[in-house]
């Protein structure tokens, strides 16, 4: 990624008024933006460069009603 692009998605991630979660490629959460913590009500830890943290285990909603989709999607992926 170059620094024109990596601004790009700092920005994205700083205004977007969406909770957004990014996801490496084991489904991982590596980045959320600040949007997330409003819409779980208060403060996300964000997650360390080595965690471990599935959207499942990440988010405070119950259940797991998101991974099979993430995963189906990146299993559909190229």
């Amino acid at each position: 990624m170059n620094e024109a692009e990596h601004a790009m998605l700092d920005a994205l991630f700083t205004l977007s008024p969406a909770g957004l979660h990014m996801l490496d490629t084991e489904l991982r959460v590596v980045r959320i933006n600040t949007a997330t913590s409003a819409m779980q009500g208060g403060p996300v830890r964000a997650p360390a460069a080595n965690s471990a943290n599935t959207p499942a285990e990440f988010s405070r909603a119950p259940g797991n009603h998101v991974a099979p989709g993430i995963a189906a999607s990146a299993s559909t992926s190229s």
